[in-house]
């Protein structure tokens, strides 16, 4: 009988903490919220800097035109930070969840950017824009865009060349002693790169902290640099042994010797046939490479 009843008991000990342990989110955004202003730094002491956790994930390597010497990223980037208005007790009945999700728009977030971008274009428009806050005031941000960024292409290597492109995240508002950008992990690597090229590997995405300076103003900035080394076969199978082939061909046609009658019609064919190969070749080439004023290619040479 003892132990029915003891049972009996806990049952209902289990059931009415289980329902008082229902997360009530209505209630947690309605205290949050109530007098919440967006437009204000989220620190209570405004000497204090708020420090921003910045993460970059490459999710597709979309497209290098080495001509306009341009670089295609889809991206996602992850920021965190604490809101020091943005906390509640888990102890209260009607708050006693560890995490809400709401829209962006609702409050305060950091405007890190690109400053190297020609273009960038957000897959989900601000408006629509969702994150996560804990009860301990832990925001965390996970946007994504289409961004094409300059990079510029070093060619006296072509095709065994390997191009450095930088990607710059700054703050574009708020100076160093008010907001600061840190990483998420001291390395990124390759773990962040899900999708290569056909034509490129990815070698490593570096990144290091850094501060830029603008007359009496500073700024913090996180410098990533993106290594890709060209894959070489398509070029040396096209290009490079074509190209020993007509060489051969031509050093051949000198040591041609003359019809019976003197007439050198084999040399003077051969010699414009291997002269009109190398101005397609040579052609290939100049189409795939930007206008630089560093030198020529390799290939060239």
């Amino acid at each position: 009988m003892i132990p029915a009843t003891f049972g009996l008991i806990l049952f209902f000990t289990v059931e009415i903490f289980q329902a008082e342990a229902v997360c009530h989110e209505h209630a947690v955004v309605d205290k949050i919220f109530s007098n919440y202003n967006p437009d204000v730094r989220p620190v209570r002491d405004q000497s204090t800097p708020s420090v921003i956790k910045f993460q970059l994930f490459i999710s597709s390597i979309v497209n290098i035109n080495e001509q306009d010497e341009t670089l295609s990223l889809l991206v996602w980037m992850k920021s965190v930070w604490k809101d020091e208005f943005l906390n509640w007790n888990m102890a209260d009945t009607n708050q006693s969840c560890p995490s809400i999700k709401t829209r962006a728009r609702k409050l305060w977030t950091p405007d890190a950017v690109f400053t190297n971008t020609i273009d960038i274009k957000p897959i989900v428009v601000p408006e629509q824009q969702w994150l996560a806050i804990t009860n301990e005031g832990i925001v965390s941000m996970t946007t994504t865009a289409f961004i094409t960024v300059r990079c510029t292409m070093k060619i006296a290597d072509f095709p065994f060349d390997t191009q450095r492109c930088p990607l710059q995240v700054t703050v574009w508002t708020y100076e160093y002693q008010d907001l600061q950008l840190t990483l998420s992990r001291p390395t990124t690597g390759l773990v962040d790169i899900f999708s290569n090229t056909s034509e490129f590997k990815t070698i490593s995405l570096d990144v290091v902290p850094a501060q830029t300076y603008n007359e009496n103003q500073t700024f913090s900035e996180l410098h990533y640099t993106l290594v890709l080394k060209r894959i070489p076969e398509y070029y040396i199978f096209v290009i490079i042994l074509p190209t020993f082939l007509l060489t051969s061909l031509c050093i051949i046609g000198i040591f041609t010797p003359n019809s019976n009658i003197n007439e050198r019609n084999e040399k003077v064919t051969l010699g414009l046939t291997t002269l009109l190969s190398m101005a397609i070749i040579l052609n290939i080439v100049a189409d795939q490479m930007p206008k630089s004023s560093e030198g020529l290619p390799l290939l060239v040479n």
